[in-house]
């Protein structure tokens, strides 16, 4: 067939106007070129070379000849490579590759750039233990080098490495192997790839300060999966619900340490805000597994979510014993209780002050407004009196009260009916002009009731009858 026909398309130009003459000037091409099949329109790449054929006698150019190789399955391996190549370039990790002697190391940037090493530095009789921390060399020399060239087994393990300027300490995590020829399976090489594990390694110490406060924290803390079944509590936690430390916490029921009564508050307000709000706080009590006894505790409820997608894994609890501060709280309450008794006490011996006069007399000086308390007060302070100082008559000043309505004036006469059911006579001094006006005006009976004036005059009066 004619040789264009096989010639791809876009490779005919080059064919025709580049390669042909060079060959027909008596030089050989060496290179690719693409060919495709005459029925099924495959793509065909080929390398080799297409060269003059001569005339023996002349050496003229009478024909031209190809020798090409079908290279798709080259092209195939190479592009393997290409990418494998790519991925061992970009790879954060340190990756090293060297020949069984030794004579010849490669490292990728990230890993060059981790030990402080260039391209160039490779080249010039590079020492491949120069990257480890002196320290692991004997790690390199007597276990990882044995491991893979002696046993033909891969070694997994962690060493150091170092920084070659500035000597930092390069903490590494890896797999070291041996590199085989795939047609004779014969070690070519030894490849390692390890990974920094300094990040790792902070999170592992924090981690592990966090653990540290969890254990010693004297209050509960717990960790639970989102179907509530208990993956972690602390000792402290254990000893306040009373749940042994050797109990295994597949046994645990959280709601086993909450009495019948906080039953409700679990399902309709604790429950239900770690659903919607991921967090509850408050107060309630527990009854320890142990003894049964009950505990009265601050807690604080809250669920754990995932930093990547925000979704629920985990909830986790605080309790802290609150006795002592529900003790302490209460005698507090008791002390301000006893404070105001005390307090109303003395203002209830200020406000009806009751004053014996002679044998026999008293007198019970009212002061400001009268009130139905007051009046109840005025009331039992006076014949509390009257039994106690053994009186028969009982002045009662109200020189000081300002108004009188028909409850306080049914008050005083309720007084004076009283005192007169204990044999003693009430004397009511110091009505003014608008407090009589106003007991004419309410219709107020003072029958039987002495009154007087004046406080003074009240107490001559007395002390006459005395």
């Amino acid at each position: 067939p004619n040789p264009a026909r096989i010639i791809h398309a876009d490779d005919l130009p080059d064919l025709t106007e580049q390669i042909m003459p060079m060959v027909m000037q008596g030089k050989t091409w060496t290179g690719e070129i693409r060919l495709r099949h005459l029925h099924e329109d495959t793509i065909i790449p080929m390398r080799g070379i297409i060269f003059p054929v001569k005339d023996a006698q002349t050496d003229q150019v009478i024909a031209t000849a190809a020798v090409l190789r079908d290279v798709r399955e080259q092209k195939r391996i190479e592009q393997e490579l290409q990418k494998l190549a790519a991925i061992v370039e970009n790879s954060p990790d340190y990756i090293t590759y060297t020949t069984l002697d030794l004579s010849e190391v490669y490292i990728n940037p990230a890993g060059r750039e981790l030990v402080g090493v260039t391209l160039s530095d490779l080249h010039n009789d590079y020492d491949a233990t120069l990257p480890i921390y002196p320290e692991d060399v004997p790690i390199f020399s007597d276990q990882v080098i044995p491991r893979i060239t002696q046993q033909g087994k891969a070694w997994t393990g962690d060493i150091r490495l170092r920084h070659v300027h500035t000597g930092t300490v390069i903490p590494t995590s890896g797999h070291a192997f041996l590199v085989k020829d795939t047609q004779t399976g014969e070690p070519i090489a030894m490849a390692a790839i390890l990974r920094d594990m300094r990040e790792q390694k902070r999170m592992e110490q924090e981690m592990q300060k966090l653990a540290a406060i969890v254990e010693a924290s004297p209050n509960y803390i717990s960790y639970t999966s989102m179907d509530l079944k208990t993956v972690y509590i602390n000792p402290a936690g254990r000893k306040l619900v009373g749940y042994s430390l050797d109990d295994p916490l597949n046994n645990y029921d959280p709601f086993q340490i909450a009495p019948p009564e906080e039953h409700s508050k679990l399902l309709h307000e604790v429950m239900p805000a770690m659903q919607t709000r991921g967090f509850w706080s408050g107060e309630m009590n527990i009854r320890t597994i142990d003894t049964g006894r009950i505990v009265p505790v601050g807690v604080v409820a809250f669920v754990i979510t995932d930093p990547q997608s925000g979704e629920p894994i985990a909830q986790a609890g605080f309790m802290h014993d609150i006795s002592e501060r529900k003790r302490a709280e209460q005698e507090q309450l008791e002390l301000q209780q006893r404070v105001i008794a005390a307090q109303r006490a003395a203002i209830h011996e200020l406000s009806t002050p009751l004053l014996p006069l002679s044998k026999g007399v008293v007198a019970l000086p009212i002061i400001g407004s009268v009130d139905t308390a007051r009046a109840q007060q005025v009331m039992e302070t006076l014949l509390e009196g009257i039994a106690y100082h053994k009186a028969h008559i009982a002045i009662v000043d109200i020189t000081g009260v300002k108004v009188v309505d028909t409850q306080v004036a049914q008050a005083l006469i309720s007084t004076a009916q009283a005192v007169r059911l204990l044999g003693a006579q009430v004397v009511i001094t110091g009505i003014q002009p608008r407090i009589a006006q106003t007991l004419v005006q309410l219709g107020v009976e003072l029958t039987g009731i002495v009154t007087r004036a004046t406080l003074e005059d009240g107490i001559a009066y007395a002390l006459k009858l005395r």
